[in-house]
């Protein structure tokens, strides 16, 4: 029995000994996968196809940079970790791609979480792998990444997820597609400050679980601005779109603001769970209902808050398609969505968000204020035929239904004006009918300039995806400011900032012009000493998802590369998107 035992020590010992995985010295080097595969134990090894097999976790000490070389591709073993505590340099110049080894292998990815450990990640597409990070000191940037079909292995928080508070962090221009998790969380215990912005969430939480695509726990100090997104729910029962939370309590003094993002056929659009302040303005939600019980979900905004600690500012919102359009679930949050009394005082709010068909069983629900304190809602477009005080009480529920729930003080209802006074972009539709746009989106860059984002959309401005760029219609705009018009050359002319030939404005008449089909940001600039003025236009990241952000439908298909970006044929591997003309649409992947 002695000999035995002896033998299962010395087995195990030499078990422990193979397991043994490596760690660099901590000394300023910087690993490429190459060079790691010319060290003997680091698991990495060059195939001849010229990718690098990973079969084996590693790390990467504190001190030292792991970088991802242009054009490189990484297989990564199942349940093999790469965990790097020093810098991650993921940037290569054109693009890099990480992705599992074979079929049905679960890799767990990458583990960023040195406490002076920040990681750089653009160009990368990330396949059935994620990243986990956090360290106190530490930040992330993520640009022109693509997250797609995380295996949910490393982190159920993401597959961008955060596991420890830190700051500074953003996420930009990024796709993130058909995750088996949401796209980006972090923990309940640790929030952060992060920006996420003019990215693109596709079908994502693909295992139906009870999470948003984005779903983020906020307080403490950190900052949190999402806006410029599209986040565009695979119709899932379970998965909502946008979601705060802050559930155990935790002080909060950052600022937290959910704008400019279109949210579609996900189970909700967006909550706030806990004590959370937020600004929730100009954010567009349409279809909002993919819950089986109302009773359960289904709202265009809904508010949970208990520890009545909340402040809720609403602004500027289109609700469309909801079972509600606003509900405060409980308690006593400060909801304001319009106080228009005095334009002087700090809480004023000009209202001006709008519902359109929220409701089921033939009942409509703008508003449903089950909690106890008073809701200011003036200033608001309610769908209503006329907007009269006792038309909007039948979609309002409040106090007046039940006394024990809190007012809603909704009058006056938004009245309509003439521009005449504010910066205002208006454009001229299909049909010729002006669509105004307020600028009114301070750029964080530049306090001189005030801008707006507009998705020129094929169902109000003509044509199709099918056209080329030289058959597509151009769309004429012109600004109106303080009740004066600007328009084209022959019109009273604002010069464009910057180089002509950068920007996509042609000139016609007494109207400038862009083409459909593009998402743009456009906006006046003021020069501070001479107040000349100076108009600013860029075109956006481009999804090409207008007939699903117009709640309308053009059958076709179109096809995206694994970066997210669109190509004119099915090449390699590629993700397929039909829109069919019931309103409904697929994404599949194919290798051609």
């Amino acid at each position: 029995m002695k000999k035995i035992y002896a033998f299962l020590v010395l087995a195990a010992m030499a078990t422990g000994a193979m397991a043994q995985s490596f760690v660099s010295e901590g000394n300023g080097t910087v690993y490429t996968f190459n060079a790691l595969s010319q060290i003997e134990g680091t698991g990495v090894t060059l195939q001849d196809d010229g990718s690098y097999l990973v079969s084996a976790n590693f790390t990467i000490s504190e001190g030292d940079v792991l970088q991802l070389e242009n054009n490189a591709v990484i297989k990564i073993a199942n349940g093999v970790q790469i965990t790097v505590d020093g810098n991650a340099d993921f940037a290569p110049a054109d693009t890099a791609v990480v992705t599992r080894d074979a079929e049905g292998s679960n890799p767990k990815g990458f583990w960023m979480l040195g406490d002076n450990g920040n990681a750089e990640l653009k160009n990368v597409t990330f396949e059935y792998v994620g990243v986990v990070f956090g360290g106190i000191n530490s930040s992330l940037h993520a640009d022109n990444c693509t997250f797609t079909l995380h295996n949910g292995k490393s982190s159920s928080s993401g597959a961008l997820s955060f596991n420890a508070s830190c700051d500074n962090n953003v996420v930009e221009n990024c796709y993130f597609i058909e995750n088996t998790v949401n796209a980006i969380g972090n923990g309940a215990t640790n929030p952060v400050g992060i920006i996420i912005r003019n990215c693109l969430f596709w079908h994502n939480t693909t295992s139906n679980r009870n999470k948003p695509q984005i779903n983020l726990t906020v307080g403490g100090p950190y900052d949190v601005l999402i806006a410029d997104n599209q986040v565009i729910g695979g119709q899932f029962t379970m998965s909502g779109g946008i979601g705060l939370s802050n559930v155990m309590g935790l002080g909060h003094t950052g600022i937290n603001v959910i704008e400019y993002n279109y949210i579609a056929d996900n189970r909700y659009g967006i909550t706030t769970i806990g004590g959370v302040d937020a600004i929730i303005r100009n954010n567009t939600m349409i279809d909002n209902h993919y819950e089986t019980n109302p009773n359960n979900g289904g709202s265009c905004i809904s508010i949970y808050d208990s520890s009545s600690s909340s402040n809720i500012y609403i602004e500027g919102n289109w609700m469309e398609g909801g079972f509600w359009g606003i509900t405060i679930v409980t308690g006593e949050p400060n909801v304001n969505l319009g106080k228009i009394d005095d334009p002087e005082a700090e809480d004023y709010n000009p209202g001006n968000n709008t519902f359109v068909n929220n409701g089921f069983d033939g009942a409509l629900y703008d508003l449903f204020n089950n909690g106890t304190g008073t809701v200011w809602a003036q200033g608001n477009t309610w769908n209503v035929a006329e907007q009269t005080e006792e038309a909007i009480e039948e979609v309002i529920y409040h106090q007046v239904d039940d006394p024990s729930k809190g007012l809603v003080i909704f009058m006056p209802p938004h009245q309509e004006d003439q521009h005449s006074v504010g910066y205002w972009l208006v454009l001229l539709d299909k049909d010729g009918n002006e669509v105004w746009e307020q600028l009114e989106k301070t750029n964080p860059e530049d306090p001189n300039s005030i801008q707006t984002n507009v998705a020129l959309r094929y169902s109000i401005y003509g044509g199709n995806p099918e056209m080329s760029d030289d058959e597509r219609p151009n769309v004429p705009f012109y600004f109106v400011i303080d009740g004066v018009r600007y328009g084209g050359p022959e019109d009273n002319l604002i010069p464009v900032y910057g180089d002509p030939y950068e920007n996509p404005l042609i000139e016609n008449e007494n109207f400038w012009n862009v083409p459909v089909g593009h998402n743009y940001v456009i906006g006046v600039l003021t020069d501070p000493e001479t107040g000349e003025m100076f108009m600013q236009i860029s075109r956006g990241i481009f999804h090409e998802l207008d007939e699903l952000m117009g709640g309308k439908t053009v059958a076709g298909v179109r096809y995206f590369n694994i970066m997210g970006q669109e190509i004119q044929e099915a090449d390699g591997m590629t993700i397929v998107v039909t829109t069919y003309t019931d309103g409904t649409s697929s994404a599949v992947k194919v290798m051609k």
